[in-house]
């Protein structure tokens, strides 16, 4: 994947270039030819992504990676699901712990003090 991205500014640069040609010289012939040019390849471009690229509307992220082979973030929902175990877990130990402490200490107010002074 190392020269990939070069690849993609080589074909952009390229593609400006012979857009830069092109123009004036069809805009000299014909402004029809110029306009059925352009048109066809907005049409071409309609037809690609209408057949290749794939509807996104209502998918995640996760989902779109899975579709274009990327395992990624399949690695990212383990790793967040892990740690909202490890989240859920220590909060339960926590108010385990609270609830052994709060009641520790009824028991010791309640050994301590006498039936009248309790309120009704």
């Amino acid at each position: 994947m190392g020269r990939l991205p070069t690849d993609r500014n080589d074909a952009c640069r390229a593609s400006n270039w012979l857009v830069g040609l092109l123009t004036p010289a069809l805009n000299d012939f014909s402004t029809l030819a110029l306009y059925l040019f352009f048109l066809s390849w907005c049409a071409l471009a309609l037809v690609f992504a209408l057949v290749a690229v794939p509807e996104t509307r209502g998918v995640s992220l996760e989902e779109m990676a899975a579709v274009f082979g990327d395992s990624t973030a399949l690695v990212d929902e383990e790793r967040r699901t892990r740690i909202a175990r490890e989240i859920a877990a220590e909060s339960t130990a926590c108010r385990g712990e609270e609830r052994r402490g709060l009641l520790g200490e009824r028991e010791r107010e309640g050994s301590g003090s006498d039936e009248s002074a309790r309120p009704p």
